[in-house]
């Protein structure tokens, strides 16, 4: 079970933003951000090739959309804990308004592939 955080001081929070430990030095939002316990601050968050934005902790490289799911749960309540790979099971985190950026858990949910695929090309449609 995933240890919960009091909200940080020195910072505003957003409506209805819940923090949850991700390890002794970092807190993550269910809206999507991160925060340093060391320096005090949130967390500069950087796009990949493929537009996942991600933040540097040490050496590696976190994807927040699969962090948020794994932590907090998707749209639908769905969370990452109980499936055991999303890959092995044709399954896929869909940012439901296509915006790469927003990873809150009210815009992430747990699809089928073959979903996801489909909503791509509908909005590459409209």
């Amino acid at each position: 079970m995933k240890q919960q955080a009091q909200k940080p001081d020195n910072i505003r929070c957003k409506r209805d933003e819940r923090w949850i430990y991700f390890d002794e030095k970092h807190l993550l939002s269910n809206l999507g951000r991160w925060y340093s316990l060391k320096h005090k601050k949130i967390m500069m968050q950087f796009p990949n090739n493929s537009g996942y934005y991600r933040v540097k902790i040490g050496t590696k490289q976190i994807f927040t959309h699969i962090k948020v799911v794994e932590y907090f749960g998707d749209i639908n309540g769905a969370n990452l804990d109980q499936i055991t790979s999303l890959f092995e099971n044709g399954l896929s985190i869909d940012h439901i308004n296509r915006n790469k950026k927003h990873n809150t858990i009210y815009n992430l949910e747990i699809v089928t592939h073959k979903v996801n695929c489909i909503r791509r090309s509908q909005h590459a449609i409209a």
